[in-house]
């Protein structure tokens, strides 16, 4: 949702639960972490542009992420900061 002043602000927490039950690999790690992404981004007038910071792991979370043959991003453990700019010329 866009604030009247063309401001935006969004705040993700992503709880991962990992467990492994039925597998044949031993010592697979068994955690539970929380994950903070926040997202801010202005509007120009008439929508004519946006420009985005968005950071994925605000904290810096150390952690392992096991994935196997799973069609789906992996978590990374390492913070991560994007700015983004987009302008319409017409």
């Amino acid at each position: 949702m866009i604030h009247p002043s063309s401001l935006s602000f969004r705040v993700t927490l992503s709880h991962v639960l990992q467990r492994f039950a039925d597998t044949p690999i031993a010592e697979l790690p068994r955690s539970s972490f929380v994950l903070v992404d926040v997202n801010a981004g202005y509007e120009f007038a008439a929508t004519r542009g946006l420009l985005d910071f968005r950071m994925t792991n605000a904290f810096d979370r150390q952690f392992s992420s096991v994935t196997d043959n799973i069609s789906i991003d992996p978590f990374l453990p390492e913070r991560r900061a994007v700015l983004s700019f987009r302008w319409r010329f017409y």
